[in-house]
């Protein structure tokens, strides 16, 4: 339902049972799919290389009949480690040389000559990645994992930048629902320094990390109550989240044809954590899930302001088969809905490509709008209909999200059950704002609700309508918060 074309089988994991390839099969959703082989040197000798022979045969040839398989990778990070991770720091020559040829003997000898007898038809990669994030080949040649963002805490920013062929790994974390938060603790666990809470976290320093982007890119949220803290916490990070790979995946997308390729780490938890997941043990949508439905369109506008030109560049991506084209509309809004500035462009883009389409000079805008506070008080909208009906929509701040001067939003919010034809969901919620409501949440504490959309922008004037397919109205109507970036800090 996020719209993923791919997943990636991850070395560190499993071989997954038939009815998970079935249904990749079925939805056409292809795999990057690993060995079961990461993180560290594997021996060489005789009878564990038989073994190996004997799994990837069995496993492989188990296996080789699924479409949805792309190719195959012989391990993840292992030759990165040994390149960068100081594994070989404190070996002599000698042991050196015999750890890597056992290297070399799994993974360029005996992996593809049992891929070349049973599944000869399928590409093999000997690594993920070839090459570390800290070099610049990694940007140019394989695939990527690159994670100068999260682990050297480089800013969020750099991923419009810094972008390889094919990124295969990159995230941010995001702390899971309260609603899920609440199933592994109780009320005095809501700190980060607690036992729980630590034990909870995926990485060393992962809280630590977390509390440096959020430094960066949000206001200190107010509370009164632990708990108050808490879901403020889920939230706020959630919606970090987002923000860093929503600027990634639309980056990976506007700069074909050089990246071509882009793998979020990660999908899915395997237990309540807190990790870099779009969907928490639970099944729970975090922000970034709910934003990928989006970003992952076949058709989507992407801005990026090019200081080098001081000038917006507008991108429309077309990973459709065929061409389209359109009328592209432009809007520069203040946050009460003032209208300043309109164009309307006539585009076209090939298919499977990503075309500028155009560029609007900040000097253009800046007078539009007249004022110094520019930066902090504007969105642009952008709204195309392609091909006589569809549509594409994006809004783009000129900000990072603590700068931007957010007005006290009043919600409009009618909760109804879902009379609409060809709609199974439960409950229609149709939603209204004075002012822009930045990064709206719907919530309901206790039962999870999955709707048909959530953390999204509410502009002034505009309705939004969404659809909440597991909770009738009126179990929204005893429990539904409704609340927006503004009240996290107010």
């Amino acid at each position: 339902k996020a719209n993923y074309n791919m997943l990636r089988v991850w070395g560190g994991g499993t071989y997954e049972a038939d009815i998970f390839y079935d249904l990749c099969d079925e939805a056409g959703i292809l795999l990057f799919h690993d060995l079961m082989f990461a993180g560290g040197m594997y021996p060489g000798n005789a009878s564990f290389l038989r073994n190996v022979e004997e799994e990837l045969t069995e496993q492989i040839t188990r296996l080789r009949n699924h479409p949805s398989i792309a190719f195959w990778s012989g391990n993840n990070e292992i030759q990165e480690g040994w390149d960068n991770w100081g594994w070989k720091d404190n070996m002599t020559e000698e042991v050196k040389s015999l750890l890597y040829g056992w290297f070399e003997d799994l993974f360029l000898e005996l992996a593809p000559s049992v891929i070349a007898k049973v599944d000869y038809n399928r590409d093999y990669v000997f690594t993920s990645p070839r090459f570390g994030y800290g070099h610049n080949y990694s940007l140019w040649y394989g695939d990527s994992h690159f994670w100068a963002v999260w682990v050297m805490l480089q800013d969020i920013e750099l991923y419009n930048t810094a972008y390889g062929r094919f990124s295969s790994e990159y995230g941010m974390q995001g702390v899971p629902s309260f609603n899920t938060i609440q199933g592994f603790t109780i009320p005095s666990d809501w700190n980060l320094s607690t036992p729980t809470m630590k034990a909870h976290q995926r990485h060393a320093t992962g809280y630590q990390n977390i509390q440096h982007f959020l430094w960066l890119y949000y206001r200190t949220p107010v509370w009164k109550t632990s708990e108050e803290w808490m879901q403020k916490y889920c939230y706020t990070t959630q919606v970090m989240q987002k923000y860093a790979m929503q600027t990634a995946i639309e980056s990976h997308r506007r700069n074909q044809p050089h990246s071509m390729g882009t793998l979020v780490w990660q999908l899915n938890d395997v237990w309540p954590v807190v990790s870099w997941s779009s969907v928490d043990s639970n099944g729970n949508w975090k922000a970034l899930h709910y934003a990928e439905r989006k970003l992952f369109e076949n058709v989507l506008i992407s801005f990026y302001t090019d200081n080098a030109t001081q000038s917006v560049r507008i991108y429309v991506v077309n990973d459709n088969l065929y061409d389209i084209k359109g009328k592209l509309r432009l809007e520069l809004l203040d946050f009460n809905g003032k209208k300043y500035f309109k164009h309307t462009e006539m585009v076209k883009v090939s298919e499977r490509t990503s075309g500028n389409v155009l560029n609007i000079t900040l000097d253009t805008l800046h007078d539009a709008f007249g004022a110094e506070n520019f930066n902090e008080s504007t969105v642009l909208r952008a709204h195309f209909t392609y091909n006589d009906a569809k549509t594409s929509e994006n809004l783009y701040y000129f900000s990072r999200p603590n700068a931007l001067q957010l007005p006290r939003p009043h919600i409009k919010v009618i909760i109804k059950e879902n009379e609409d034809n060809g709609e199974s969901s439960k409950a229609k919620i149709i939603l209204s704002s004075d002012k822009l409501a930045y990064e709206v949440y719907l919530f309901h504490n206790g039962t999870e609700a999955r709707f048909s959309d959530n953390f999204f922008d509410l502009l002034p004037g505009k309705t939004k309508v969404v659809y909440c397919e597991n909770l009738s109205s009126q179990e929204l109507k005893q429990n539904l918060k409704v609340f927006s970036m503004y009240d996290t800090y107010n």
